[in-house]
């Protein structure tokens, strides 16, 4: 009982160590110098429908697909990034959020309403296509090891 009552008092006076409600698949974006595409899965682990509006560090670069969407209680909705030709940088992604009702049809008014939404950040990094084949590399070789030490541990059981 005593654990119990010092979880929630923890809760109540810790509002900014809460989880947040809504998490992305990958939680991470990489893309070549030539450009690309990257497809995540924004996952509302929450118990209410929440707006969601996205915001990028450069305009220019990247465009976002859908920008303002509706993510219902314990559901997910796909998200597709697309970065054009450009310098090797770091950038990133805010997603606001809020909750909303089924009322809401519009998420962009949504925003308009609430005063002040959570938000994730998705960090984005670019690399050249020499560091993509040397990583390519590497991961062939661990894969290839793993591979191996499979085969291995199967022969020893038959």
């Amino acid at each position: 009982r005593y654990s119990l009552l010092l979880l929630l008092y923890q809760r109540m006076t810790s509002p900014n160590d809460v989880e947040p409600v809504l998490s992305i698949d990958p939680d991470a974006a990489h893309f070549l110098i030539t450009g690309g595409k990257s497809e995540h899965m924004l996952v509302n682990t929450g118990e209410k429908r929440i707006a969601v509006k996205v915001r990028c560090s450069d305009n220019s670069l990247f465009r976002v697909c859908p920008v303002y969407m509706f993510v219902e209680a314990g559901s997910c909705n796909n998200l597709v990034i697309t970065r054009l030709p450009g310098p090797p940088k770091v950038d990133k992604l805010v997603f606001h959020y809020v909750p909303c009702t089924e009322r809401d049809i519009d998420p962009k008014d949504v925003f308009k309403k609430k005063a002040k939404p959570e938000s994730i950040k998705l960090p984005m990094d670019t690399i050249t296509p020499d560091d993509a084949l040397q990583n390519w590399k590497k991961l062939k070789a661990v894969l290839k090891d793993r591979y191996e030490q499979t085969v291995l541990n199967v022969d020893e059981r038959y």
